[in-house]
């Protein structure tokens, strides 16, 4: 299985994610548990959850697809985590926008914990799968967490000797580390006219940011602050409260 110069940077998260609906003790909502979400097994029959929160339902043979449908508002990241998920089970999660078009999925191996994260999806409805890979269980669930978070942005101005006003059209890109997989990029943005940008939709977290610079110049790709690579790049931490 495959997964599928700055001037400054101003540094903002808002900590926190709204819970919807009622749960029963444990987070878990009881009212829904196992089958009773069925038949969800297409786009067509996605069971329309009431908001944010943890839901209890289970895969009961290989060909079954739970389909969950559920909104999201302006302004908010998106999580979607898979938990729980049976022994001698493989079970994976996609999610889909709308109109039914792929976004992101999440394949772990066995039975580890699945995780989606949008930084700043656009508000609307939106569809999450899931499905086995290998095995099932009519007794057994899982458990699928959808939680909405308040997240932050990290902002600056790219300048240079021949442009100290600022420099437009670079585009930063913020890098987080992955224990796995190393460093990757999460999130982007373009220089405006005056050289600021603004990366959104950020976790907490500690980042690293690359500048671009605008075909046909004569600048030079670097890190913040004036670095030549990632691994020797200053770090820029996202914290919440802080700005």
């Amino acid at each position: 299985k495959a997964r599928l110069v700055v001037l400054g940077a101003l540094l903002m998260l808002l900590s926190g994610f709204i819970p919807i609906g009622v749960m029963l003790p444990g987070g878990i909502d009881k009212a829904y548990a196992a089958d009773g979400y069925e038949p969800n097994d297409s786009f067509a029959e996605a069971y329309v959850l009431p908001g944010p929160g943890s839901y209890e339902a289970a895969i009961s043979d290989p060909s079954d697809d739970d389909y969950f449908r559920f909104s999201v508002p302006d302004g908010y990241a998106l999580e979607v985590t898979l938990t729980s998920i049976p022994l001698s089970c493989d079970y994976d999660i996609e999610l889909y926008d709308e109109s039914e078009g792929y976004i992101a999925g999440s394949f772990a191996g066995e039975n580890a914990d699945e995780r989606i994260f949008v930084g700043d999806p656009a508000p609307g409805d939106y569809f999450v799968n899931i499905y086995s890979w290998s095995g099932s269980s009519d007794t057994d669930t899982y458990v699928l967490d959808i939680s909405l978070q308040e997240v932050g942005a990290i902002s600056g101005t790219v300048t240079s000797a021949s442009e100290p006003t600022g420099v437009a059209d670079v585009w930063a890109t913020a890098y987080i580390y992955d224990d796995e997989w190393g460093w990757e990029s999460v999130a982007s943005a373009y220089t405006g006219s005056g050289g600021t940008y603004e990366i959104t939709g950020l976790e907490t977290g500690t980042y690293r940011v690359r500048f671009n610079p605008p075909e046909g110049t004569l600048y030079v790709s670097e890190y913040y602050q004036n670095k030549q690579s990632l691994e020797s790049a200053n770090d820029v931490p996202v914290t919440a409260g802080i700005t």
